[in-house]
């Protein structure tokens, strides 16, 4: 089992759907320690796929037709968690180095470049924007708001327990705690799962929404919740995290994907 694990860690996998729903394996392109998602993005010089490979600190790019362009190697230090892209440029989350690291992505990738690295005292593991904003999530216990333009941390927020996984809308960053629930003493750390901070980083709501929730999606006024240990899916309303409806789905849920109208969740507990 361990080597099994080891070979998907290892390799990019590229497959092919038929029209019949038969599924081929094409390419394989040895990648490096734990390679987390495909982020696609597009600028002046076309349309390009990243793969961040977290043991290693860097970050693959392949064209559009899935073929190697470049290796960004440059933050080998950071520990890069997690990034974003956002008006042609890339937002690197160091996990070890606590800092916020700006790369210029708005050229072809062999000539991407850090412009920026901004230091944060704490090891960060993900964020998200509204209006120059970021709000990241941290090792630490905290929610931090942090102006780009200024290159300062603007709100920090302590929370109850590790955050996972933050969302956006245009006014309103919504953060699920994950580590809420304790699976050995069977009980809450904190009931308030799900966290809702205005854009100047002020608590603004709370809900109680489960056990261990992990992913937030969000689609017009409504908010999709996953939740880990409870085994379902919450939808709740935007405006005041009433719930809507719960489905209940399987063993371990995680990882929703919204696409053509559908949510597509796995279950990591079941086959």
């Amino acid at each position: 089992m361990s080597r099994l694990v080891t070979v998907i860690l290892l390799f990019a996998c590229i497959i092919a759907v038929s029209g019949m729903g038969a599924i081929t394996l094409g390419q394989r392109y040895p990648l490096g320690i734990m390679p987390s998602g495909l982020l696609k993005i597009k600028n002046s010089s076309g349309t390009y796929y990243i793969t961040l490979v977290k043991g290693d600190s860097e970050l693959i790019v392949f064209d559009a037709n899935f073929r190697p362009v470049t290796i960004f190697d440059s933050m080998r230090n950071d520990g890069i968690n997690d990034i974003i892209y956002r008006d042609g440029k890339l937002y690197c989350f160091g996990f070890y180095s606590g800092r916020l690291i700006v790369v210029d992505a708005s050229v072809h990738p062999s000539k991407w470049k850090k412009i920026d690295e901004i230091p944060t005292s704490s090891r960060l593991i993900t964020g998200s924007f509204i209006d120059g904003k970021v709000g990241i999530l941290t090792n630490e216990f905290e929610f931090l708001l942090l102006d780009i333009s200024k290159r300062e941390i603007i709100k920090r927020q302590k929370l109850p327990v590790i955050a996972l996984s933050i969302a956006e809308d245009s006014n309103f960053f919504f953060v699920s705690l994950f580590h809420n629930y304790n699976l050995l003493t069977h009980s809450h750390e904190t009931e308030k799962g799900l966290l809702v901070f205005d854009e100047w980083g002020n608590l603004v709501n709370e809900a109680n929404v489960g056990k261990r929730p992990s992913y937030i999606l969000l689609e017009g006024e409504r908010i999709f919740l996953v939740s880990y240990v409870d085994e379902n899916l919450k939808v709740l309303s935007k405006s005041d995290l009433a719930e809507i409806t719960t489905v209940q789905l399987g063993r371990y849920p995680n990882f929703p994907v919204i696409h053509d109208g559908k949510i597509w969740i796995a279950l990591t507990g079941e086959d």
